[in-house]
């Protein structure tokens, strides 16, 4: 009895307790969030920020839209603000989400809406079927075919007679069903592109969404065939710079479609598979419709993306030349995944300077060039400046221009370094001209292409390297000209198209093996008559390394000589009254060598023993008489044949 006496006092102790708590619960005031009910235009006043932003803050826009406004000043508003104000946006009032506004794209930076209706009247359209997969799969879609669906909820009543009011600016091809249940229109652009757009409709019984007329799809109780899908088009994507929507679980919707496509049961493994192999294991994609997880950046992460897929991504309105030399070499291999993600190296031309859109799109990094029509050379307003030669092959992916021959491009942007010459005047009062610079310079380019067609990068040397670097031009008593070639790119193809006269140039002289003191004296066999030298140039080896470079010469008796250099680098890039040609990037260095410190000072020809005057030649052994047969060859018809293409 005492033990039920406790029980009952502790009973009461907690019940009185929990009486004065209630108590105080119930008499404390409650301090409500202070809500003062203004007029719309009132609020807007109050919320106008210093600079300009977007209200998209959807609780306000209802209110708005009701005209039933009330301030919170606790609660932050949410606002868009272009990125370039973003130090100017300091104010407690608003909760800032900053957008990019390209000039060439069609929707703001923060993927939420677009700057215009995609179709008038507050249509929203979304991409479905062959252009959903194209997009998914490539990045990209078809030019000439496009599927496109809209909802039926937002269709205006009798919307088949308003068709060709709403495309007034297309050509209304079909339209399926009635006037105030369409199920399909077909419109065609001025470009010839057919845009199929199907209405999608909401199956009340079924929770599902349906469209009408496709021929594999579910018979319903009157006989007409639906297409049954789970849709949910609330996410956005970019499409060469235009926004699209389109559904957030792509994979879900294509392997749907693919399933119904094929109506044999037995093939769905098949579909398993694919979907497997194509979109990875469906347990590892989120259910969340959240612009964090399952934007547009995480479709095209999981997209089969292809070299040009990535290429007609970078179409642009005014054309532009491809000169990413590592997107190029990833291009060559068939594997350009390791190029996304970063801006894409362009050109263009600087006729196109008005579209200055080009500079902020975030897709490219932009070089300008100029394409005079007295050069034969691009000339990029670049740091360092750079020039390369005009021709080479391309081929065009709408207006963008790719390089064909990549080895050729990568090889003339490698050389690209503008060098500039020094264009000293060297007094020569009464001296005679041999050598007339611009009719030279030009067969000179003439023979460049040439080698450039064999696979092969000239540069210049010797007294044509010294003419170019001293005075802008050509020694005007000189008698030949003189070009080199690495030894290790030698191609043999190119003495043998001369050998079977498919040249515009003719062998005077060979000398040497091409492993030792080579030398071909060519001749055009049209143009203005001069004798060109060819070098082969070999690296001089010491304990492994290159330690020097050289260029042989043979004299008739058979003893060789050796014209010694430091380390070549003709990586730079030079104009010669109008042509491209390649130079050492260290000229002062290369001449000094050769032709001493008093380079600067003009020198006869007549007067300079090709033997014995150059500071870096010295003998390298002699050819015995049997071998002479063989490397030392003179070609005396040469003279023979101008005259003769004179006479006719």
């Amino acid at each position: 009895m005492k033990k039920y006496s406790t029980f009952v006092k502790y009973c009461c102790f907690l019940s009185v307790s929990l009486l004065f708590y209630y108590n105080e619960l119930l008499t404390t005031p409650v301090i409500e969030q202070e809500v003062e009910y203004i007029s719309c235009d009132s609020l807007l006043e109050y919320l106008s920020p210093p600079i300009p932003a977007l209200l998209i803050d959807i609780e306000v826009l209802e209110q708005i839209e009701r005209d039933h406004c009330h301030l919170q000043k606790e609660k932050s508003v949410n606002i868009g603000v272009d990125i370039k104000y973003e130090p100017l946006v300091k104010d407690s009032r608003f909760r800032v989400f900053f957008y990019k506004n390209s000039t060439t794209k069609d929707y703001l930076g923060f993927d939420i809406i677009g700057k215009k209706k995609l179709m008038p009247n507050g249509i929203s359209s979304f991409l479905t079927g062959s252009t959903l997969l194209s997009w998914y799969q490539q990045c990209t879609i078809n030019s000439t075919y496009l599927e496109l669906a809209v909802s039926s909820e937002e269709l205006p009543y009798n919307f088949g007679k308003k068709t060709e009011e709403v495309f007034s600016n297309f050509q209304v091809g079909r339209l399926d069903g009635t006037t105030e249940n369409v199920q399909r229109i077909e419109v065609k652009s001025a470009f010839k592109t057919t845009i199929d757009i199907v209405v999608m409709y909401q199956d009340e019984e079924r929770h599902t969404n349906f469209i009408f007329g496709i021929s594999q799809a579910v018979v319903d109780s009157r006989g007409t065939k639906k297409y049954f899908s789970n849709y949910d088009p609330y996410c956005s994507t970019d499409i060469h710079g235009h926004l699209f929507w389109v559904t957030c679980r792509p994979e879900k919707r294509l392997v749907y479609l693919l399933f119904f496509t094929f109506p044999c049961f037995f093939l769905f493994p098949m579909m398993f598979v694919y979907q497997s192999s194509l979109f990875g294991s469906s347990q590892s994609l989120t259910d969340e419709n959240d612009y964090g997880t399952m934007g547009p950046v995480s479709f095209k992460k999981r997209s089969l993306k292809t070299c040009e897929s990535l290429i007609s991504q970078m179409n642009t309105s005014i054309p532009i030349l491809l000169t990413d030399v590592e997107f190029l070499q990833m291009l060559e291999k068939g594997s350009c995944e390791s190029c996304t993600g970063r801006p894409i190296k362009i050109g263009v031309d600087v006729k196109h300077l008005s579209a200055t859109w080009i500079m902020e799109d975030p897709r490219f990094e932009v070089l300008y060039f100029t394409n005079d029509s007295t050069k034969d050379y691009l000339d990029f307003r670049s740091d360092p400046r750079k020039i390369i030669p005009k021709k080479f092959p391309t081929r065009w992916v709408g207006n963008v221009e790719v390089p064909s021959n990549i080895k050729m491009f990568v090889g003339f942007w490698q050389r690209a370094k503008f060098a500039e010459c020094l264009n000293l005047h060297i007094p020569r009062a009464g001296a005679k001209v041999r050598m007339p610079a611009r009719p030279s310079s030009a067969v000179l380019a003439r023979l460049r292409d040439e080698i450039i067609e064999n696979e092969m990068f000239p540069f210049l040397n010797g007294g044509t390297l010294l003419g170019w670097y001293r005075e802008c031009s050509v020694i005007p008593h000189t008698q030949d000209m003189d070009i080199s070639v690495f030894s290790e790119d030698y191609n043999s193809g190119f003495v043998e198209k001369m050998e079977r006269n498919d040249s515009s140039f003719m062998i005077r002289r060979k000398f040497g093996m091409t492993n030792d003191s080579f030398e071909l004296t060519l001749a055009p066999k049209d143009g203005f008559r001069v004798f060109i030298d060819v070098f082969l140039m070999y690296p001089g080896i010491e304990n492994g390394t290159v330690t020097h470079h050289w260029v042989g010469g043979v004299s008739p008796d058979g003893t060789k000589y050796k014209y010694t250099y430091p380390v070549y680098d003709p990586w730079c890039a030079a104009d010669l009254h109008g042509h491209i040609f390649w130079v050492t990037c260290t000229p002062n260095e290369k001449i000094v060598k050769e032709y001493g410190k008093l380079w600067y000072l003009d020198h006869l020809t007549s007067k300079y023993s090709w033997n014995s005057s150059g500071k870096n030649v010295k003998r390298n052994g002699k050819w015995t008489k049997e071998q002479m047969k063989e490397v030392y060859k003179v070609f005396k018809g040469v003279y023979q044949k101008w005259k003769k293409l004179s006479i006719h």
